[in-house]
C-alpha cells in the first residue's frame, strides 16, 4: 500500500513539474515575441536646430543662417519593419543675405551693415518610416522619407544698420513681405537612434517672387540635428 501510494506521488509531482516547465517555457516566448514586436504606434513630440547646406546659386550666406522647429509626430506600425505616419511642426528660418547692398532695406538711405530674411512657417509631413533592426518598447533605430507642404504665416526683413559716426547700431525691420511665396513643399528624411536623429530637408519650390528686390532664391537644403522630448 505504502509503495502504491508513494508511486501515486511520484507520478503526481512529475506531472506538476512538467506542466510548469512547459508554462515557464510558454510564458518565456510570449514575454520574448512581445519585447521584439516593438511598439505598433509612435506619439512623441521633437525640437530640432538645423543650418543651411552651401549653395553656389545663391548669394545667401551659410554662417549666420539657421533653422530651428519644434512639433510633433504619429506614426502607426503597419509590420514589422514600416509604419506610416504624420508630422505637424513650427519651423523659424532665418537667412543672412551676403550683398547687402541688394536687400529688402538698403533703399531706406541708412548704412546697413546686415541683413537678414525671417520666416515663420507651418508644415504637415507624411512619413514613411523603415525599422532598422529590432527595437523592443523603444523607438530604436529608424530611417524616416517623406513630403511636406508647408505654409508661411510670417515673412520679414531685419537689418542692423549704424546710426551715425558717433558708433552704436539699430535695428530695422519691415513685415508681411510681398514677394515671398505663402506656400511651398519638399522632401524629407531622417536617420534616428531612439531620442536622437539627424535630418535633412529639401525645399523643392521657390521662394520668392519676380517681384523680389533680388533675384537670389533662398538655400534649398537644410540639415541639422533632432532631439525627441520623450523617455
Amino acid at each position: 500500500m505504502k509503495k502504491a501510494l508513494f508511486l501515486t506521488l511520484l507520478v503526481c509531482s512529475s506531472s506538476l513539474f512538467a506542466q510548469t516547465l512547459v508554462l515557464e517555457e510558454k510564458a518565456w516566448q510570449v514575454k520574448e515575441s512581445k519585447a521584439f514586436k516593438g511598439l505598433d504606434n509612435y506619439t512623441h513630440t521633437f525640437a530640432s536646430l538645423g543650418f543651411m547646406a552651401a549653395d553656389q546659386n545663391t548669394s545667401f550666406q551659410v554662417g549666420g543662417s539657421y533653422n530651428f522647429n519644434f512639433g510633433f509626430r504619429y506614426v502607426n506600425g503597419l509590420t514589422s519593419f514600416y509604419g506610416m505616419g504624420v508630422g505637424f511642426q513650427y519651423d523659424f528660418f532665418s537667412y543672412r543675405k551676403g550683398n547687402e547692398d541688394e536687400g529688402v532695406l538698403s533703399q531706406s538711405g541708412l548704412d546697413i551693415t546686415k541683413e537678414s530674411i525671417q520666416l515663420d512657417e507651418l508644415s504637415l509631413e507624411w512619413i514613411n518610416r523603415i525599422r532598422l533592426g529590432k527595437s523592443g518598447t523603444r523607438l530604436g533605430y529608424f530611417l524616416d522619407l517623406g513630403l511636406y507642404g508647408a505654409r508661411t504665416v510670417g515673412a520679414t526683413a531685419m537689418a542692423e544698420y549704424t546710426p551715425n559716426r558717433y558708433g552704436g547700431s539699430g535695428e530695422i525691420s519691415q513685415k508681411d513681405l510681398n514677394f515671398a511665396y505663402r506656400w511651398n513643399y519638399g522632401l524629407t528624411a531622417r536617420l534616428g537612434m531612439h531620442r536622437y536623429v539627424i535630418f535633412v530637408k529639401y525645399r523643392l519650390s521657390e521662394s520668392f517672387k519676380s517681384n523680389a528686390p533680388f533675384s537670389d532664391e533662398l538655400p534649398e537644403l537644410t540639415f541639422g540635428f533632432q532631439l525627441g522630448l520623450h523617455n
